[in-house]
């Protein structure tokens, strides 16, 4: 095979290229530039027709076209192996041929579609990409045209080169913007999943704000009724009437804007720790084993007995028989200290407990899970400027919540 530039010369090489270099240029469309490669390829080469084809497992699609009105028709493979494309693929070089209906290297079903369609030269050039042949560029003109001796084949092979570049390129883009699609139907399918999920706790917090705002009235109703009450009964009647009150204001702060954004409103004030505890541990029938004479922090007292109660409640489901509650203070800090004699924490939940998205599985107890009250509570300590900690300490199981003392603040 010789390859010669008698058609296509150094002139008509370099007005290809310039071209071509000008419509990519100007075009960020892939597609846009294929078509202006096959047109120009068509012209250089003094071809009618020019084509991009592609191989699919069982058929040959057309990429990009030039020079026909209607879209051509898929090719079958077996048509392609048997056919001037096929040898190219195999032999990995561009041909020429002046006649395909008088060409021996066209046989089978490809010989039986050039006659069908009658005598045509033409010019084709393997697409390669990714190490393997994607494709063939061919040009198509009348019998004659499109010879060894008048198409430099080497510059077809840069050109395929070339195009085969785009045609990654354009289906890189296709899948980008298939991926694009996809994240965001995931997205608006979160949003819409977020949206129910607020509407449902919304409505979920105004049902509980209304059983909460009874239970609070009726224990008002049975205060002003009684009269003097035993101390007991009004000591149980004040534990049970804050206790209404926190879960007001938690459910509240859900119903606000504030709340279904954030979940999490903390209002700080500068509360004494040891008389907050001394009310907890008598509702939680709990002795406060160790307490310093005062302890005044900065917190939220409704955010801190939350806090306890969900530490105390998790003691109860997942630890020991002996529960106790202490406060502990040093020059900055106070902390609550919440431990049972339950079995230790295995280290593989250590590490993820305090994860609201994992279920970490229980220490022995009835329950199957430590609950999303760990996370809860210490994104409130730490909302308050505060931590929640874990620790195990002389066979008991710790679980230490530390507020800033109010004079630090």
């Amino acid at each position: 095979m010789t390859r010669s530039t008698e058609s296509a010369g150094t002139g008509s090489v370099i007005d290809l290229f310039s071209r071509v270099a000008d419509e990519i240029a100007v075009q960020v469309d892939v597609a846009a530039v294929l078509d202006a490669i096959v047109e120009q390829t068509a012209i250089a080469f003094g071809g009618d027709e020019c084509h991009l084809f592609l191989f699919d497992d069982q058929e040959v699609r057309v990429f990009a076209s030039y020079g026909v009105a209607e879209p051509l028709p898929p090719h079958s493979r077996a048509e392609l192996e048997d056919g001037l494309s096929g040898w190219v693929v195999r032999e990995g070089k561009a041909i020429a041929s002046a006649d395909t209906t008088r060409d021996p290297r066209n046989r089978g079903l490809a010989m039986d579609r050039a006659i069908e369609v009658g005598a045509r030269s033409i010019a084709v050039a393997p697409l390669r990409a990714r190490g393997e042949t994607i494709g063939t560029l061919t040009i198509l003109a009348d019998p004659g045209v499109l010879t060894e001796n008048t198409v430099d084949l080497d510059m077809l092979e840069i050109i395929s080169i070339h195009a085969a570049q785009q045609i990654l390129a354009s289906e890189m883009l296709a899948q980008a913007e298939s991926d694009k699609r996809a994240l965001q139907a995931q997205h608006e399918a979160v949003s819409r999943f977020a949206g129910e999920r607020r509407e449902t706790l919304s409505v979920i917090a105004h049902e509980l704000r209304n059983a909460v705002a009874a239970v609070q009235l009726g224990l008002n109703m049975m205060t002003e009724a009684g009269g003097d009450l035993e101390p007991e009964l009004a000591q149980v009647m004040e534990i049970t009437s804050i206790s209404a009150d926190d879960a007001f204001a938690i459910v509240s702060e859900i119903l606000s804007p504030e709340g279904v954004n954030s979940g999490r409103l903390v209002n700080a004030e500068d509360v004494d720790l040891v008389a907050l505890m001394q009310a907890v541990a008598l509702a939680a029938r709990l002795d406060l084993a160790m307490a310093p004479e005062a302890a005044i922090v900065r917190a939220d007292p409704i955010r801190i007995r939350q806090i306890v109660r969900n530490l105390i409640d998790n003691a109860e489901k997942h630890g020991g028989a002996s529960i106790t509650l202490g406060i502990a203070a040093t020059a900055d800090t106070a902390a609550v200290l919440v431990c049972d004699d339950g079995n230790a924490i295995p280290n593989e939940t250590q590490a993820m407990m305090f994860d609201r998205s994992v279920s970490t599985g229980d220490r022995g107890g009835p329950r199957p899970s430590l609950g999303i009250g760990l996370a809860v509570s210490r994104e409130l300590a730490r909302a308050m400027g505060g931590e929640l900690t874990h620790e195990r300490c002389n066979d008991l199981t710790e679980f230490r919540v530390t507020f800033p003392m109010a004079a630090q603040r």
